[in-house]
């Protein structure tokens, strides 16, 4: 009894420390043997129409920025077609898109009838656009607070020229901020970029692409469920489903504001781990599937690290009742004190942001648990039952 409750034990400890440790490495390694896709569009050549859809709520602080940006783009203006989704926005949102809507010739704009949700909005404008536009043309799916480089679309259209990609993700990069949060959950986006990066490499596994801007091929976008949270993920999932390549374009940047506050930050992972679970279940004909690439990545990067607040506490609860053995009776003890004194380290972090006082590696160790403690808020809710998207915008800067 005794062995198969270490075995237990130290298999939790694997599973978190491959899911952020040993497999960004390996990850990366594998991607170094993989060639990128050189079959390109060039912008001399005839390139595919595009369509670019937003889902809006109460944007009003960035709606014009992102118009701007967009108005700045280096692709062919008449193959630019863009599609508003206004989910009831409660501000001026609306005043706003309809004030500049004369700058874009090829802008539709359009006011949801109730509130829907993200969700609902997206399924929308994509069938309005498979309506009007050609087969062949290229989704960019993009958020109101995301502001494009001018050369972001072009990036990423060119791609699609390899009739084995459907899917291409866009570097986001977080804007300067001058908290603690802003810069740690840069360096998240940071590393998740590079993960994705390697993740498309190795045969076009990406897991994921951020939502706050990616490209896809119309004739692939499937209906996402109404009441889905991660509807970027959802996407991206539906593609490998039809045996099309997911992958990263490093130099199709786009920025992006970040929280500025922990507990917004905490809100909005709760959040996304309520619809990771959802994908969880939709997508876990893809646990059986672990040689390859795309189940892989999948256990690999998603799985492993939504489970390990699971593993945490199963682990304390293993290494408690191993210390109170006669079997290596000090190592355990030690270990269980160890994780004490973590836990101990995290609530004063806590205490010291109270009096301003920011340490970077306590800070790091805070996030992690708070992460940590989000998935596992985010299961919960799951577990109640999810039976609306409508969303509420995180904090916009100005």
């Amino acid at each position: 009894m005794l062995l198969i409750l270490e075995i237990a034990f130290w298999l939790c400890i694997l599973g978190v420390t491959y899911t952020y440790f040993i497999y960004p490495i390996l990850i990366r390694f594998l991607a170094k043997k993989q060639s990128p896709n050189h079959l390109l569009f060039t912008e001399n050549e005839q390139l595919p129409t595009v369509a670019i859809l937003i889902a809006a709520y109460n944007e009003e602080k960035v709606i014009a920025q992102k118009l701007q940006s967009i108005l700045q783009l280096n692709y062919p203006k008449e193959l630019l077609h863009i599609f508003i989704g206004n989910d009831l926005s409660s501000d001026n949102t609306a005043k706003i898109v309809e004030k500049i809507q004369s700058q874009f010739s090829s802008l539709q704009f359009i006011n949801m009838p109730q509130r829907s949700g993200k969700c609902v909005v997206i399924n929308h404008l994509a069938q309005l656009a498979k309506q009007q536009l050609p087969k062949e043309t290229i989704f960019i799916l993009t958020d109101a607070n995301v502001l494009l480089q001018e050369n972001c679309v072009m990036q990423l259209v060119k791609h699609f020229k390899n009739q084995e990609i459907g899917l291409v993700g866009a570097n986001i990069v977080n804007t300067k901020n001058d908290n603690m949060v802003g810069e740690l959950e840069s360096m998240y986006v940071s590393r998740e970029n590079k993960m994705k990066q390697a993740e498309g490499l190795f045969h076009g596994a990406l897991m994921g692409a951020f939502g706050a801007c990616y490209a896809i091929r119309a004739e692939l976008f499937k209906t996402i469920p109404t009441n889905f949270l991660m509807e970027d993920f959802y996407i991206t999932m539906q593609v490998h489903n039809q045996n099309k390549q997911c992958i990263f374009e490093m130099n199709a940047i786009a920025f992006e504001d970040v929280p500025g506050s922990m507990m917004e930050e905490f809100k909005r992972k709760s959040r996304i781990a309520s619809g990771n679970f959802q994908n969880l279940f939709f997508f876990k004909h893809w646990l059986v599937k672990p040689f390859t690439p795309v189940g892989f990545a999948f256990i690999s990067h998603k799985i492993l690290r939504w489970f390990t607040p699971f593993f945490a506490i199963a682990g304390l609860i293993l290494v408690w009742k191993l210390s109170n053995s006669h079997l290596h009776y000090e190592l355990y003890e030690y270990i269980f004190w160890y994780k004490f004194v973590f836990w101990g380290l995290f609530f004063v972090d806590i205490l010291l942001v109270q009096i301003n006082i920011h340490i970077k590696p306590l800070r790091l160790l805070t996030y992690f648990y708070f992460m940590n403690i989000a998935i596992l808020v985010g299961f919960f809710k799951f577990l109640k039952g999810i039976r609306s998207a409508a969303w509420q915008s995180t904090e916009r800067k100005i």
